[in-house]
């Protein structure tokens, strides 16, 4: 079976910028995810697995290490994994709050690239699986905090 991802001696290290010194983020992770698995990722807060989410997505550049994603290497390959990759971050889009769901599904697709037909059929299906239909058109920062979470979760499988 296929590993989607795969990270090898992944390191991330901030540099202190008040004082001297550093914090080590990653420390040489390996690991790897094969198609179909469901994986976690525990640990206390300040552990670093924000960050390690963070670089897989290319969000964030590693310190050292590899991170290949359906055996592509991100750097060389960045827009073609993207169209992949769908990241629900912890503050759920609140700077998306002045569109409407279906704007925002739309703003989505393109920034995937997306063709327009293929936006329409995914933000249909979206809406429709998530109940989102009677809102589609309201502004994300008059919906329940629910309705938010679901607008979030849909905008990351766009």
């Amino acid at each position: 079976m296929e590993n989607i991802i795969e990270v090898k001696d992944l390191v991330k290290i901030y540099e202190k910028k008040e004082k001297k010194g550093k914090i080590v983020a990653n420390d040489g992770l390996n690991f790897s995810v094969k198609a179909g698995e469901c994986v976690g990722i525990l640990g206390p807060n300040g552990s670093g697995k924000t960050t390690l989410v963070r670089q897989i997505i290319g969000f964030l550049p590693k310190t050292s290490g590899e991170i290949k994603i359906f055996g592509k290497n991100y750097k060389n390959n960045s827009l073609e994994i993207r169209k992949y990759m769908g990241y629900m971050m912890q503050n759920r889009y609140s700077h998306w709050d002045h569109l409407t769901v279906w704007q925002a599904l739309l703003f989505s697709g393109q920034l995937k690239k997306m063709k327009r037909k293929e936006i329409k059929h995914d933000s249909d299906e979206l809406i429709k699986k998530f109940g989102l239909k009677q809102y589609e058109n309201n502004m994300i920062r008059f919906l329940s905090g629910g309705n938010k979470q679901a607008v979030s979760l849909a905008i990351t499988l766009m």
